[in-house]
């Protein structure tokens, strides 16, 4: 090799260690950018769409459901409630739901209705067969299987709910003529201990 030939490489050798090390600083730059600006722009972005979603959710229900304590289905949601078919497969499975929300233990009529809706839930993922069904349901009344979920998960919890101890009762007020509740006729689920 002449003089030339390695003078070369001894060049492109440095050249390239000195690209590398101009490159890495760079590329750490850019890192440092993406934790410092990005990724809590990113955290802010997710957490406002989750407060979004649950803001449309609550308004699709409110359609299916008023929104007093209990939920009652509207006229609307009665109806898709009968065509879809969900009613018929929640009194053919009663048991089977009915063990699945025990093992769930509520302890309020909250976690209660939480556990049915997480029951029914539950049952169709295991059950393909009937899930698809309620899914062309759904869309033959052009709605979604979550309007259909919805629907079932109230018929289903006013089905199981004195089985668990919850009641509907009207609450007690002092001045019952000047109660916007009594006024409404409104229920609200209470546990009721037994009594010996």
């Amino acid at each position: 090799m002449d003089v030339s030939t390695i003078t070369t490489i001894v060049i492109t050798v440095f050249s390239v260690g000195a690209a590398w090390g101009s490159l890495k600083r760079s590329v750490s730059a850019v890192e440092d950018t993406i934790d410092e600006r990005i990724t809590p722009q990113l955290r802010d972005v997710s957490e406002r769409l989750a407060r979004i979603e649950e803001r449309v959710t609550t308004l699709l229900e409110r359609r299916l459901a008023k929104a007093a304590s209990p939920r009652k289905l509207t006229t609307y949601g009665e109806r898709l409630l009968q065509r879809s078919g969900i009613a018929a497969i929640i009194e053919k499975h009663d048991k089977e739901l009915r063990e699945e929300v025990v093992w769930k233990d509520p302890k309020t009529p909250h976690e209660g209705e939480i556990a049915v809706q997480g029951a029914l839930e539950a049952f169709l993922t295991h059950r393909p067969d009937i899930s698809n069904a309620l899914e062309e349901r759904a869309y033959q009344c052009g709605a979604t299987p979550d309007d259909i979920i919805f629907v079932g998960s109230l018929y289903l919890r006013d089905r199981l709910f004195p089985k668990f101890g919850f009641h509907p009762r009207r609450p007690k007020t002092a001045n019952a003529r000047h109660s916007s509740t009594a006024r409404n006729n409104r229920y609200t689920y209470v546990y009721l201990e037994e009594q010996k």
